[in-house]
């Protein structure tokens, strides 16, 4: 996170914007603002992006750990059955098999939130498992190109 936004910026122009974090040669904005999935949906687009896909295990530990950075809470991605029941796609159409949803899941809600966090004083990882959720939810969310 940039120190400057945090400390600096605020004060001489009242914020700033999510700032840019890069994996694997993909761009992520972690946007703490608080949207439906169409809503974050909408916004990820206009900014060039789509809600953020998991390519594997690997990739979901790294948004966990850095969302975790952020806040605390379920994150907006773009893993949703909205268009069929039981069919679940990636809205920016990325074709991977990867999930990992928390016991139960998905059950019967659409849209996909990550749970980041961590516990205790180890910092050892306790997120990143997926909970199915309403679209009509208001989590923050995760885009990427």
């Amino acid at each position: 996170m940039d120190v400057r936004c945090v400390l600096l910026v605020p004060l001489l122009i009242g914020g700033c914007g999510p700032l840019v974090e890069r994996y694997d040669g993909h761009d992520y904005v972690f946007s703490t603002d608080y949207q439906t999935w169409e809503g974050a949906q909408r916004d990820c687009a206009s900014r060039g992006y789509h809600l953020a896909d998991v390519e594997d295990a690997r990739e979901n530990a790294w948004i966990n750990a850095v969302a975790s950075i952020y806040e605390s809470s379920l994150w907006w991605l773009g893993f949703n059955d909205r268009l069929e029941e039981g069919v679940w796609v990636w809205e920016g159409g990325f074709a991977g098999e990867f999930s990992d949803w928390s016991s139960g899941a998905p059950g019967d809600s659409d849209c996909t939130g990550l749970s980041a966090w961590f516990g205790g004083d180890t910092g050892e990882s306790t997120g990143g498992i997926w909970h199915a959720e309403p679209c009509g939810e208001w989590f923050p969310y995760i885009c990427e190109r």
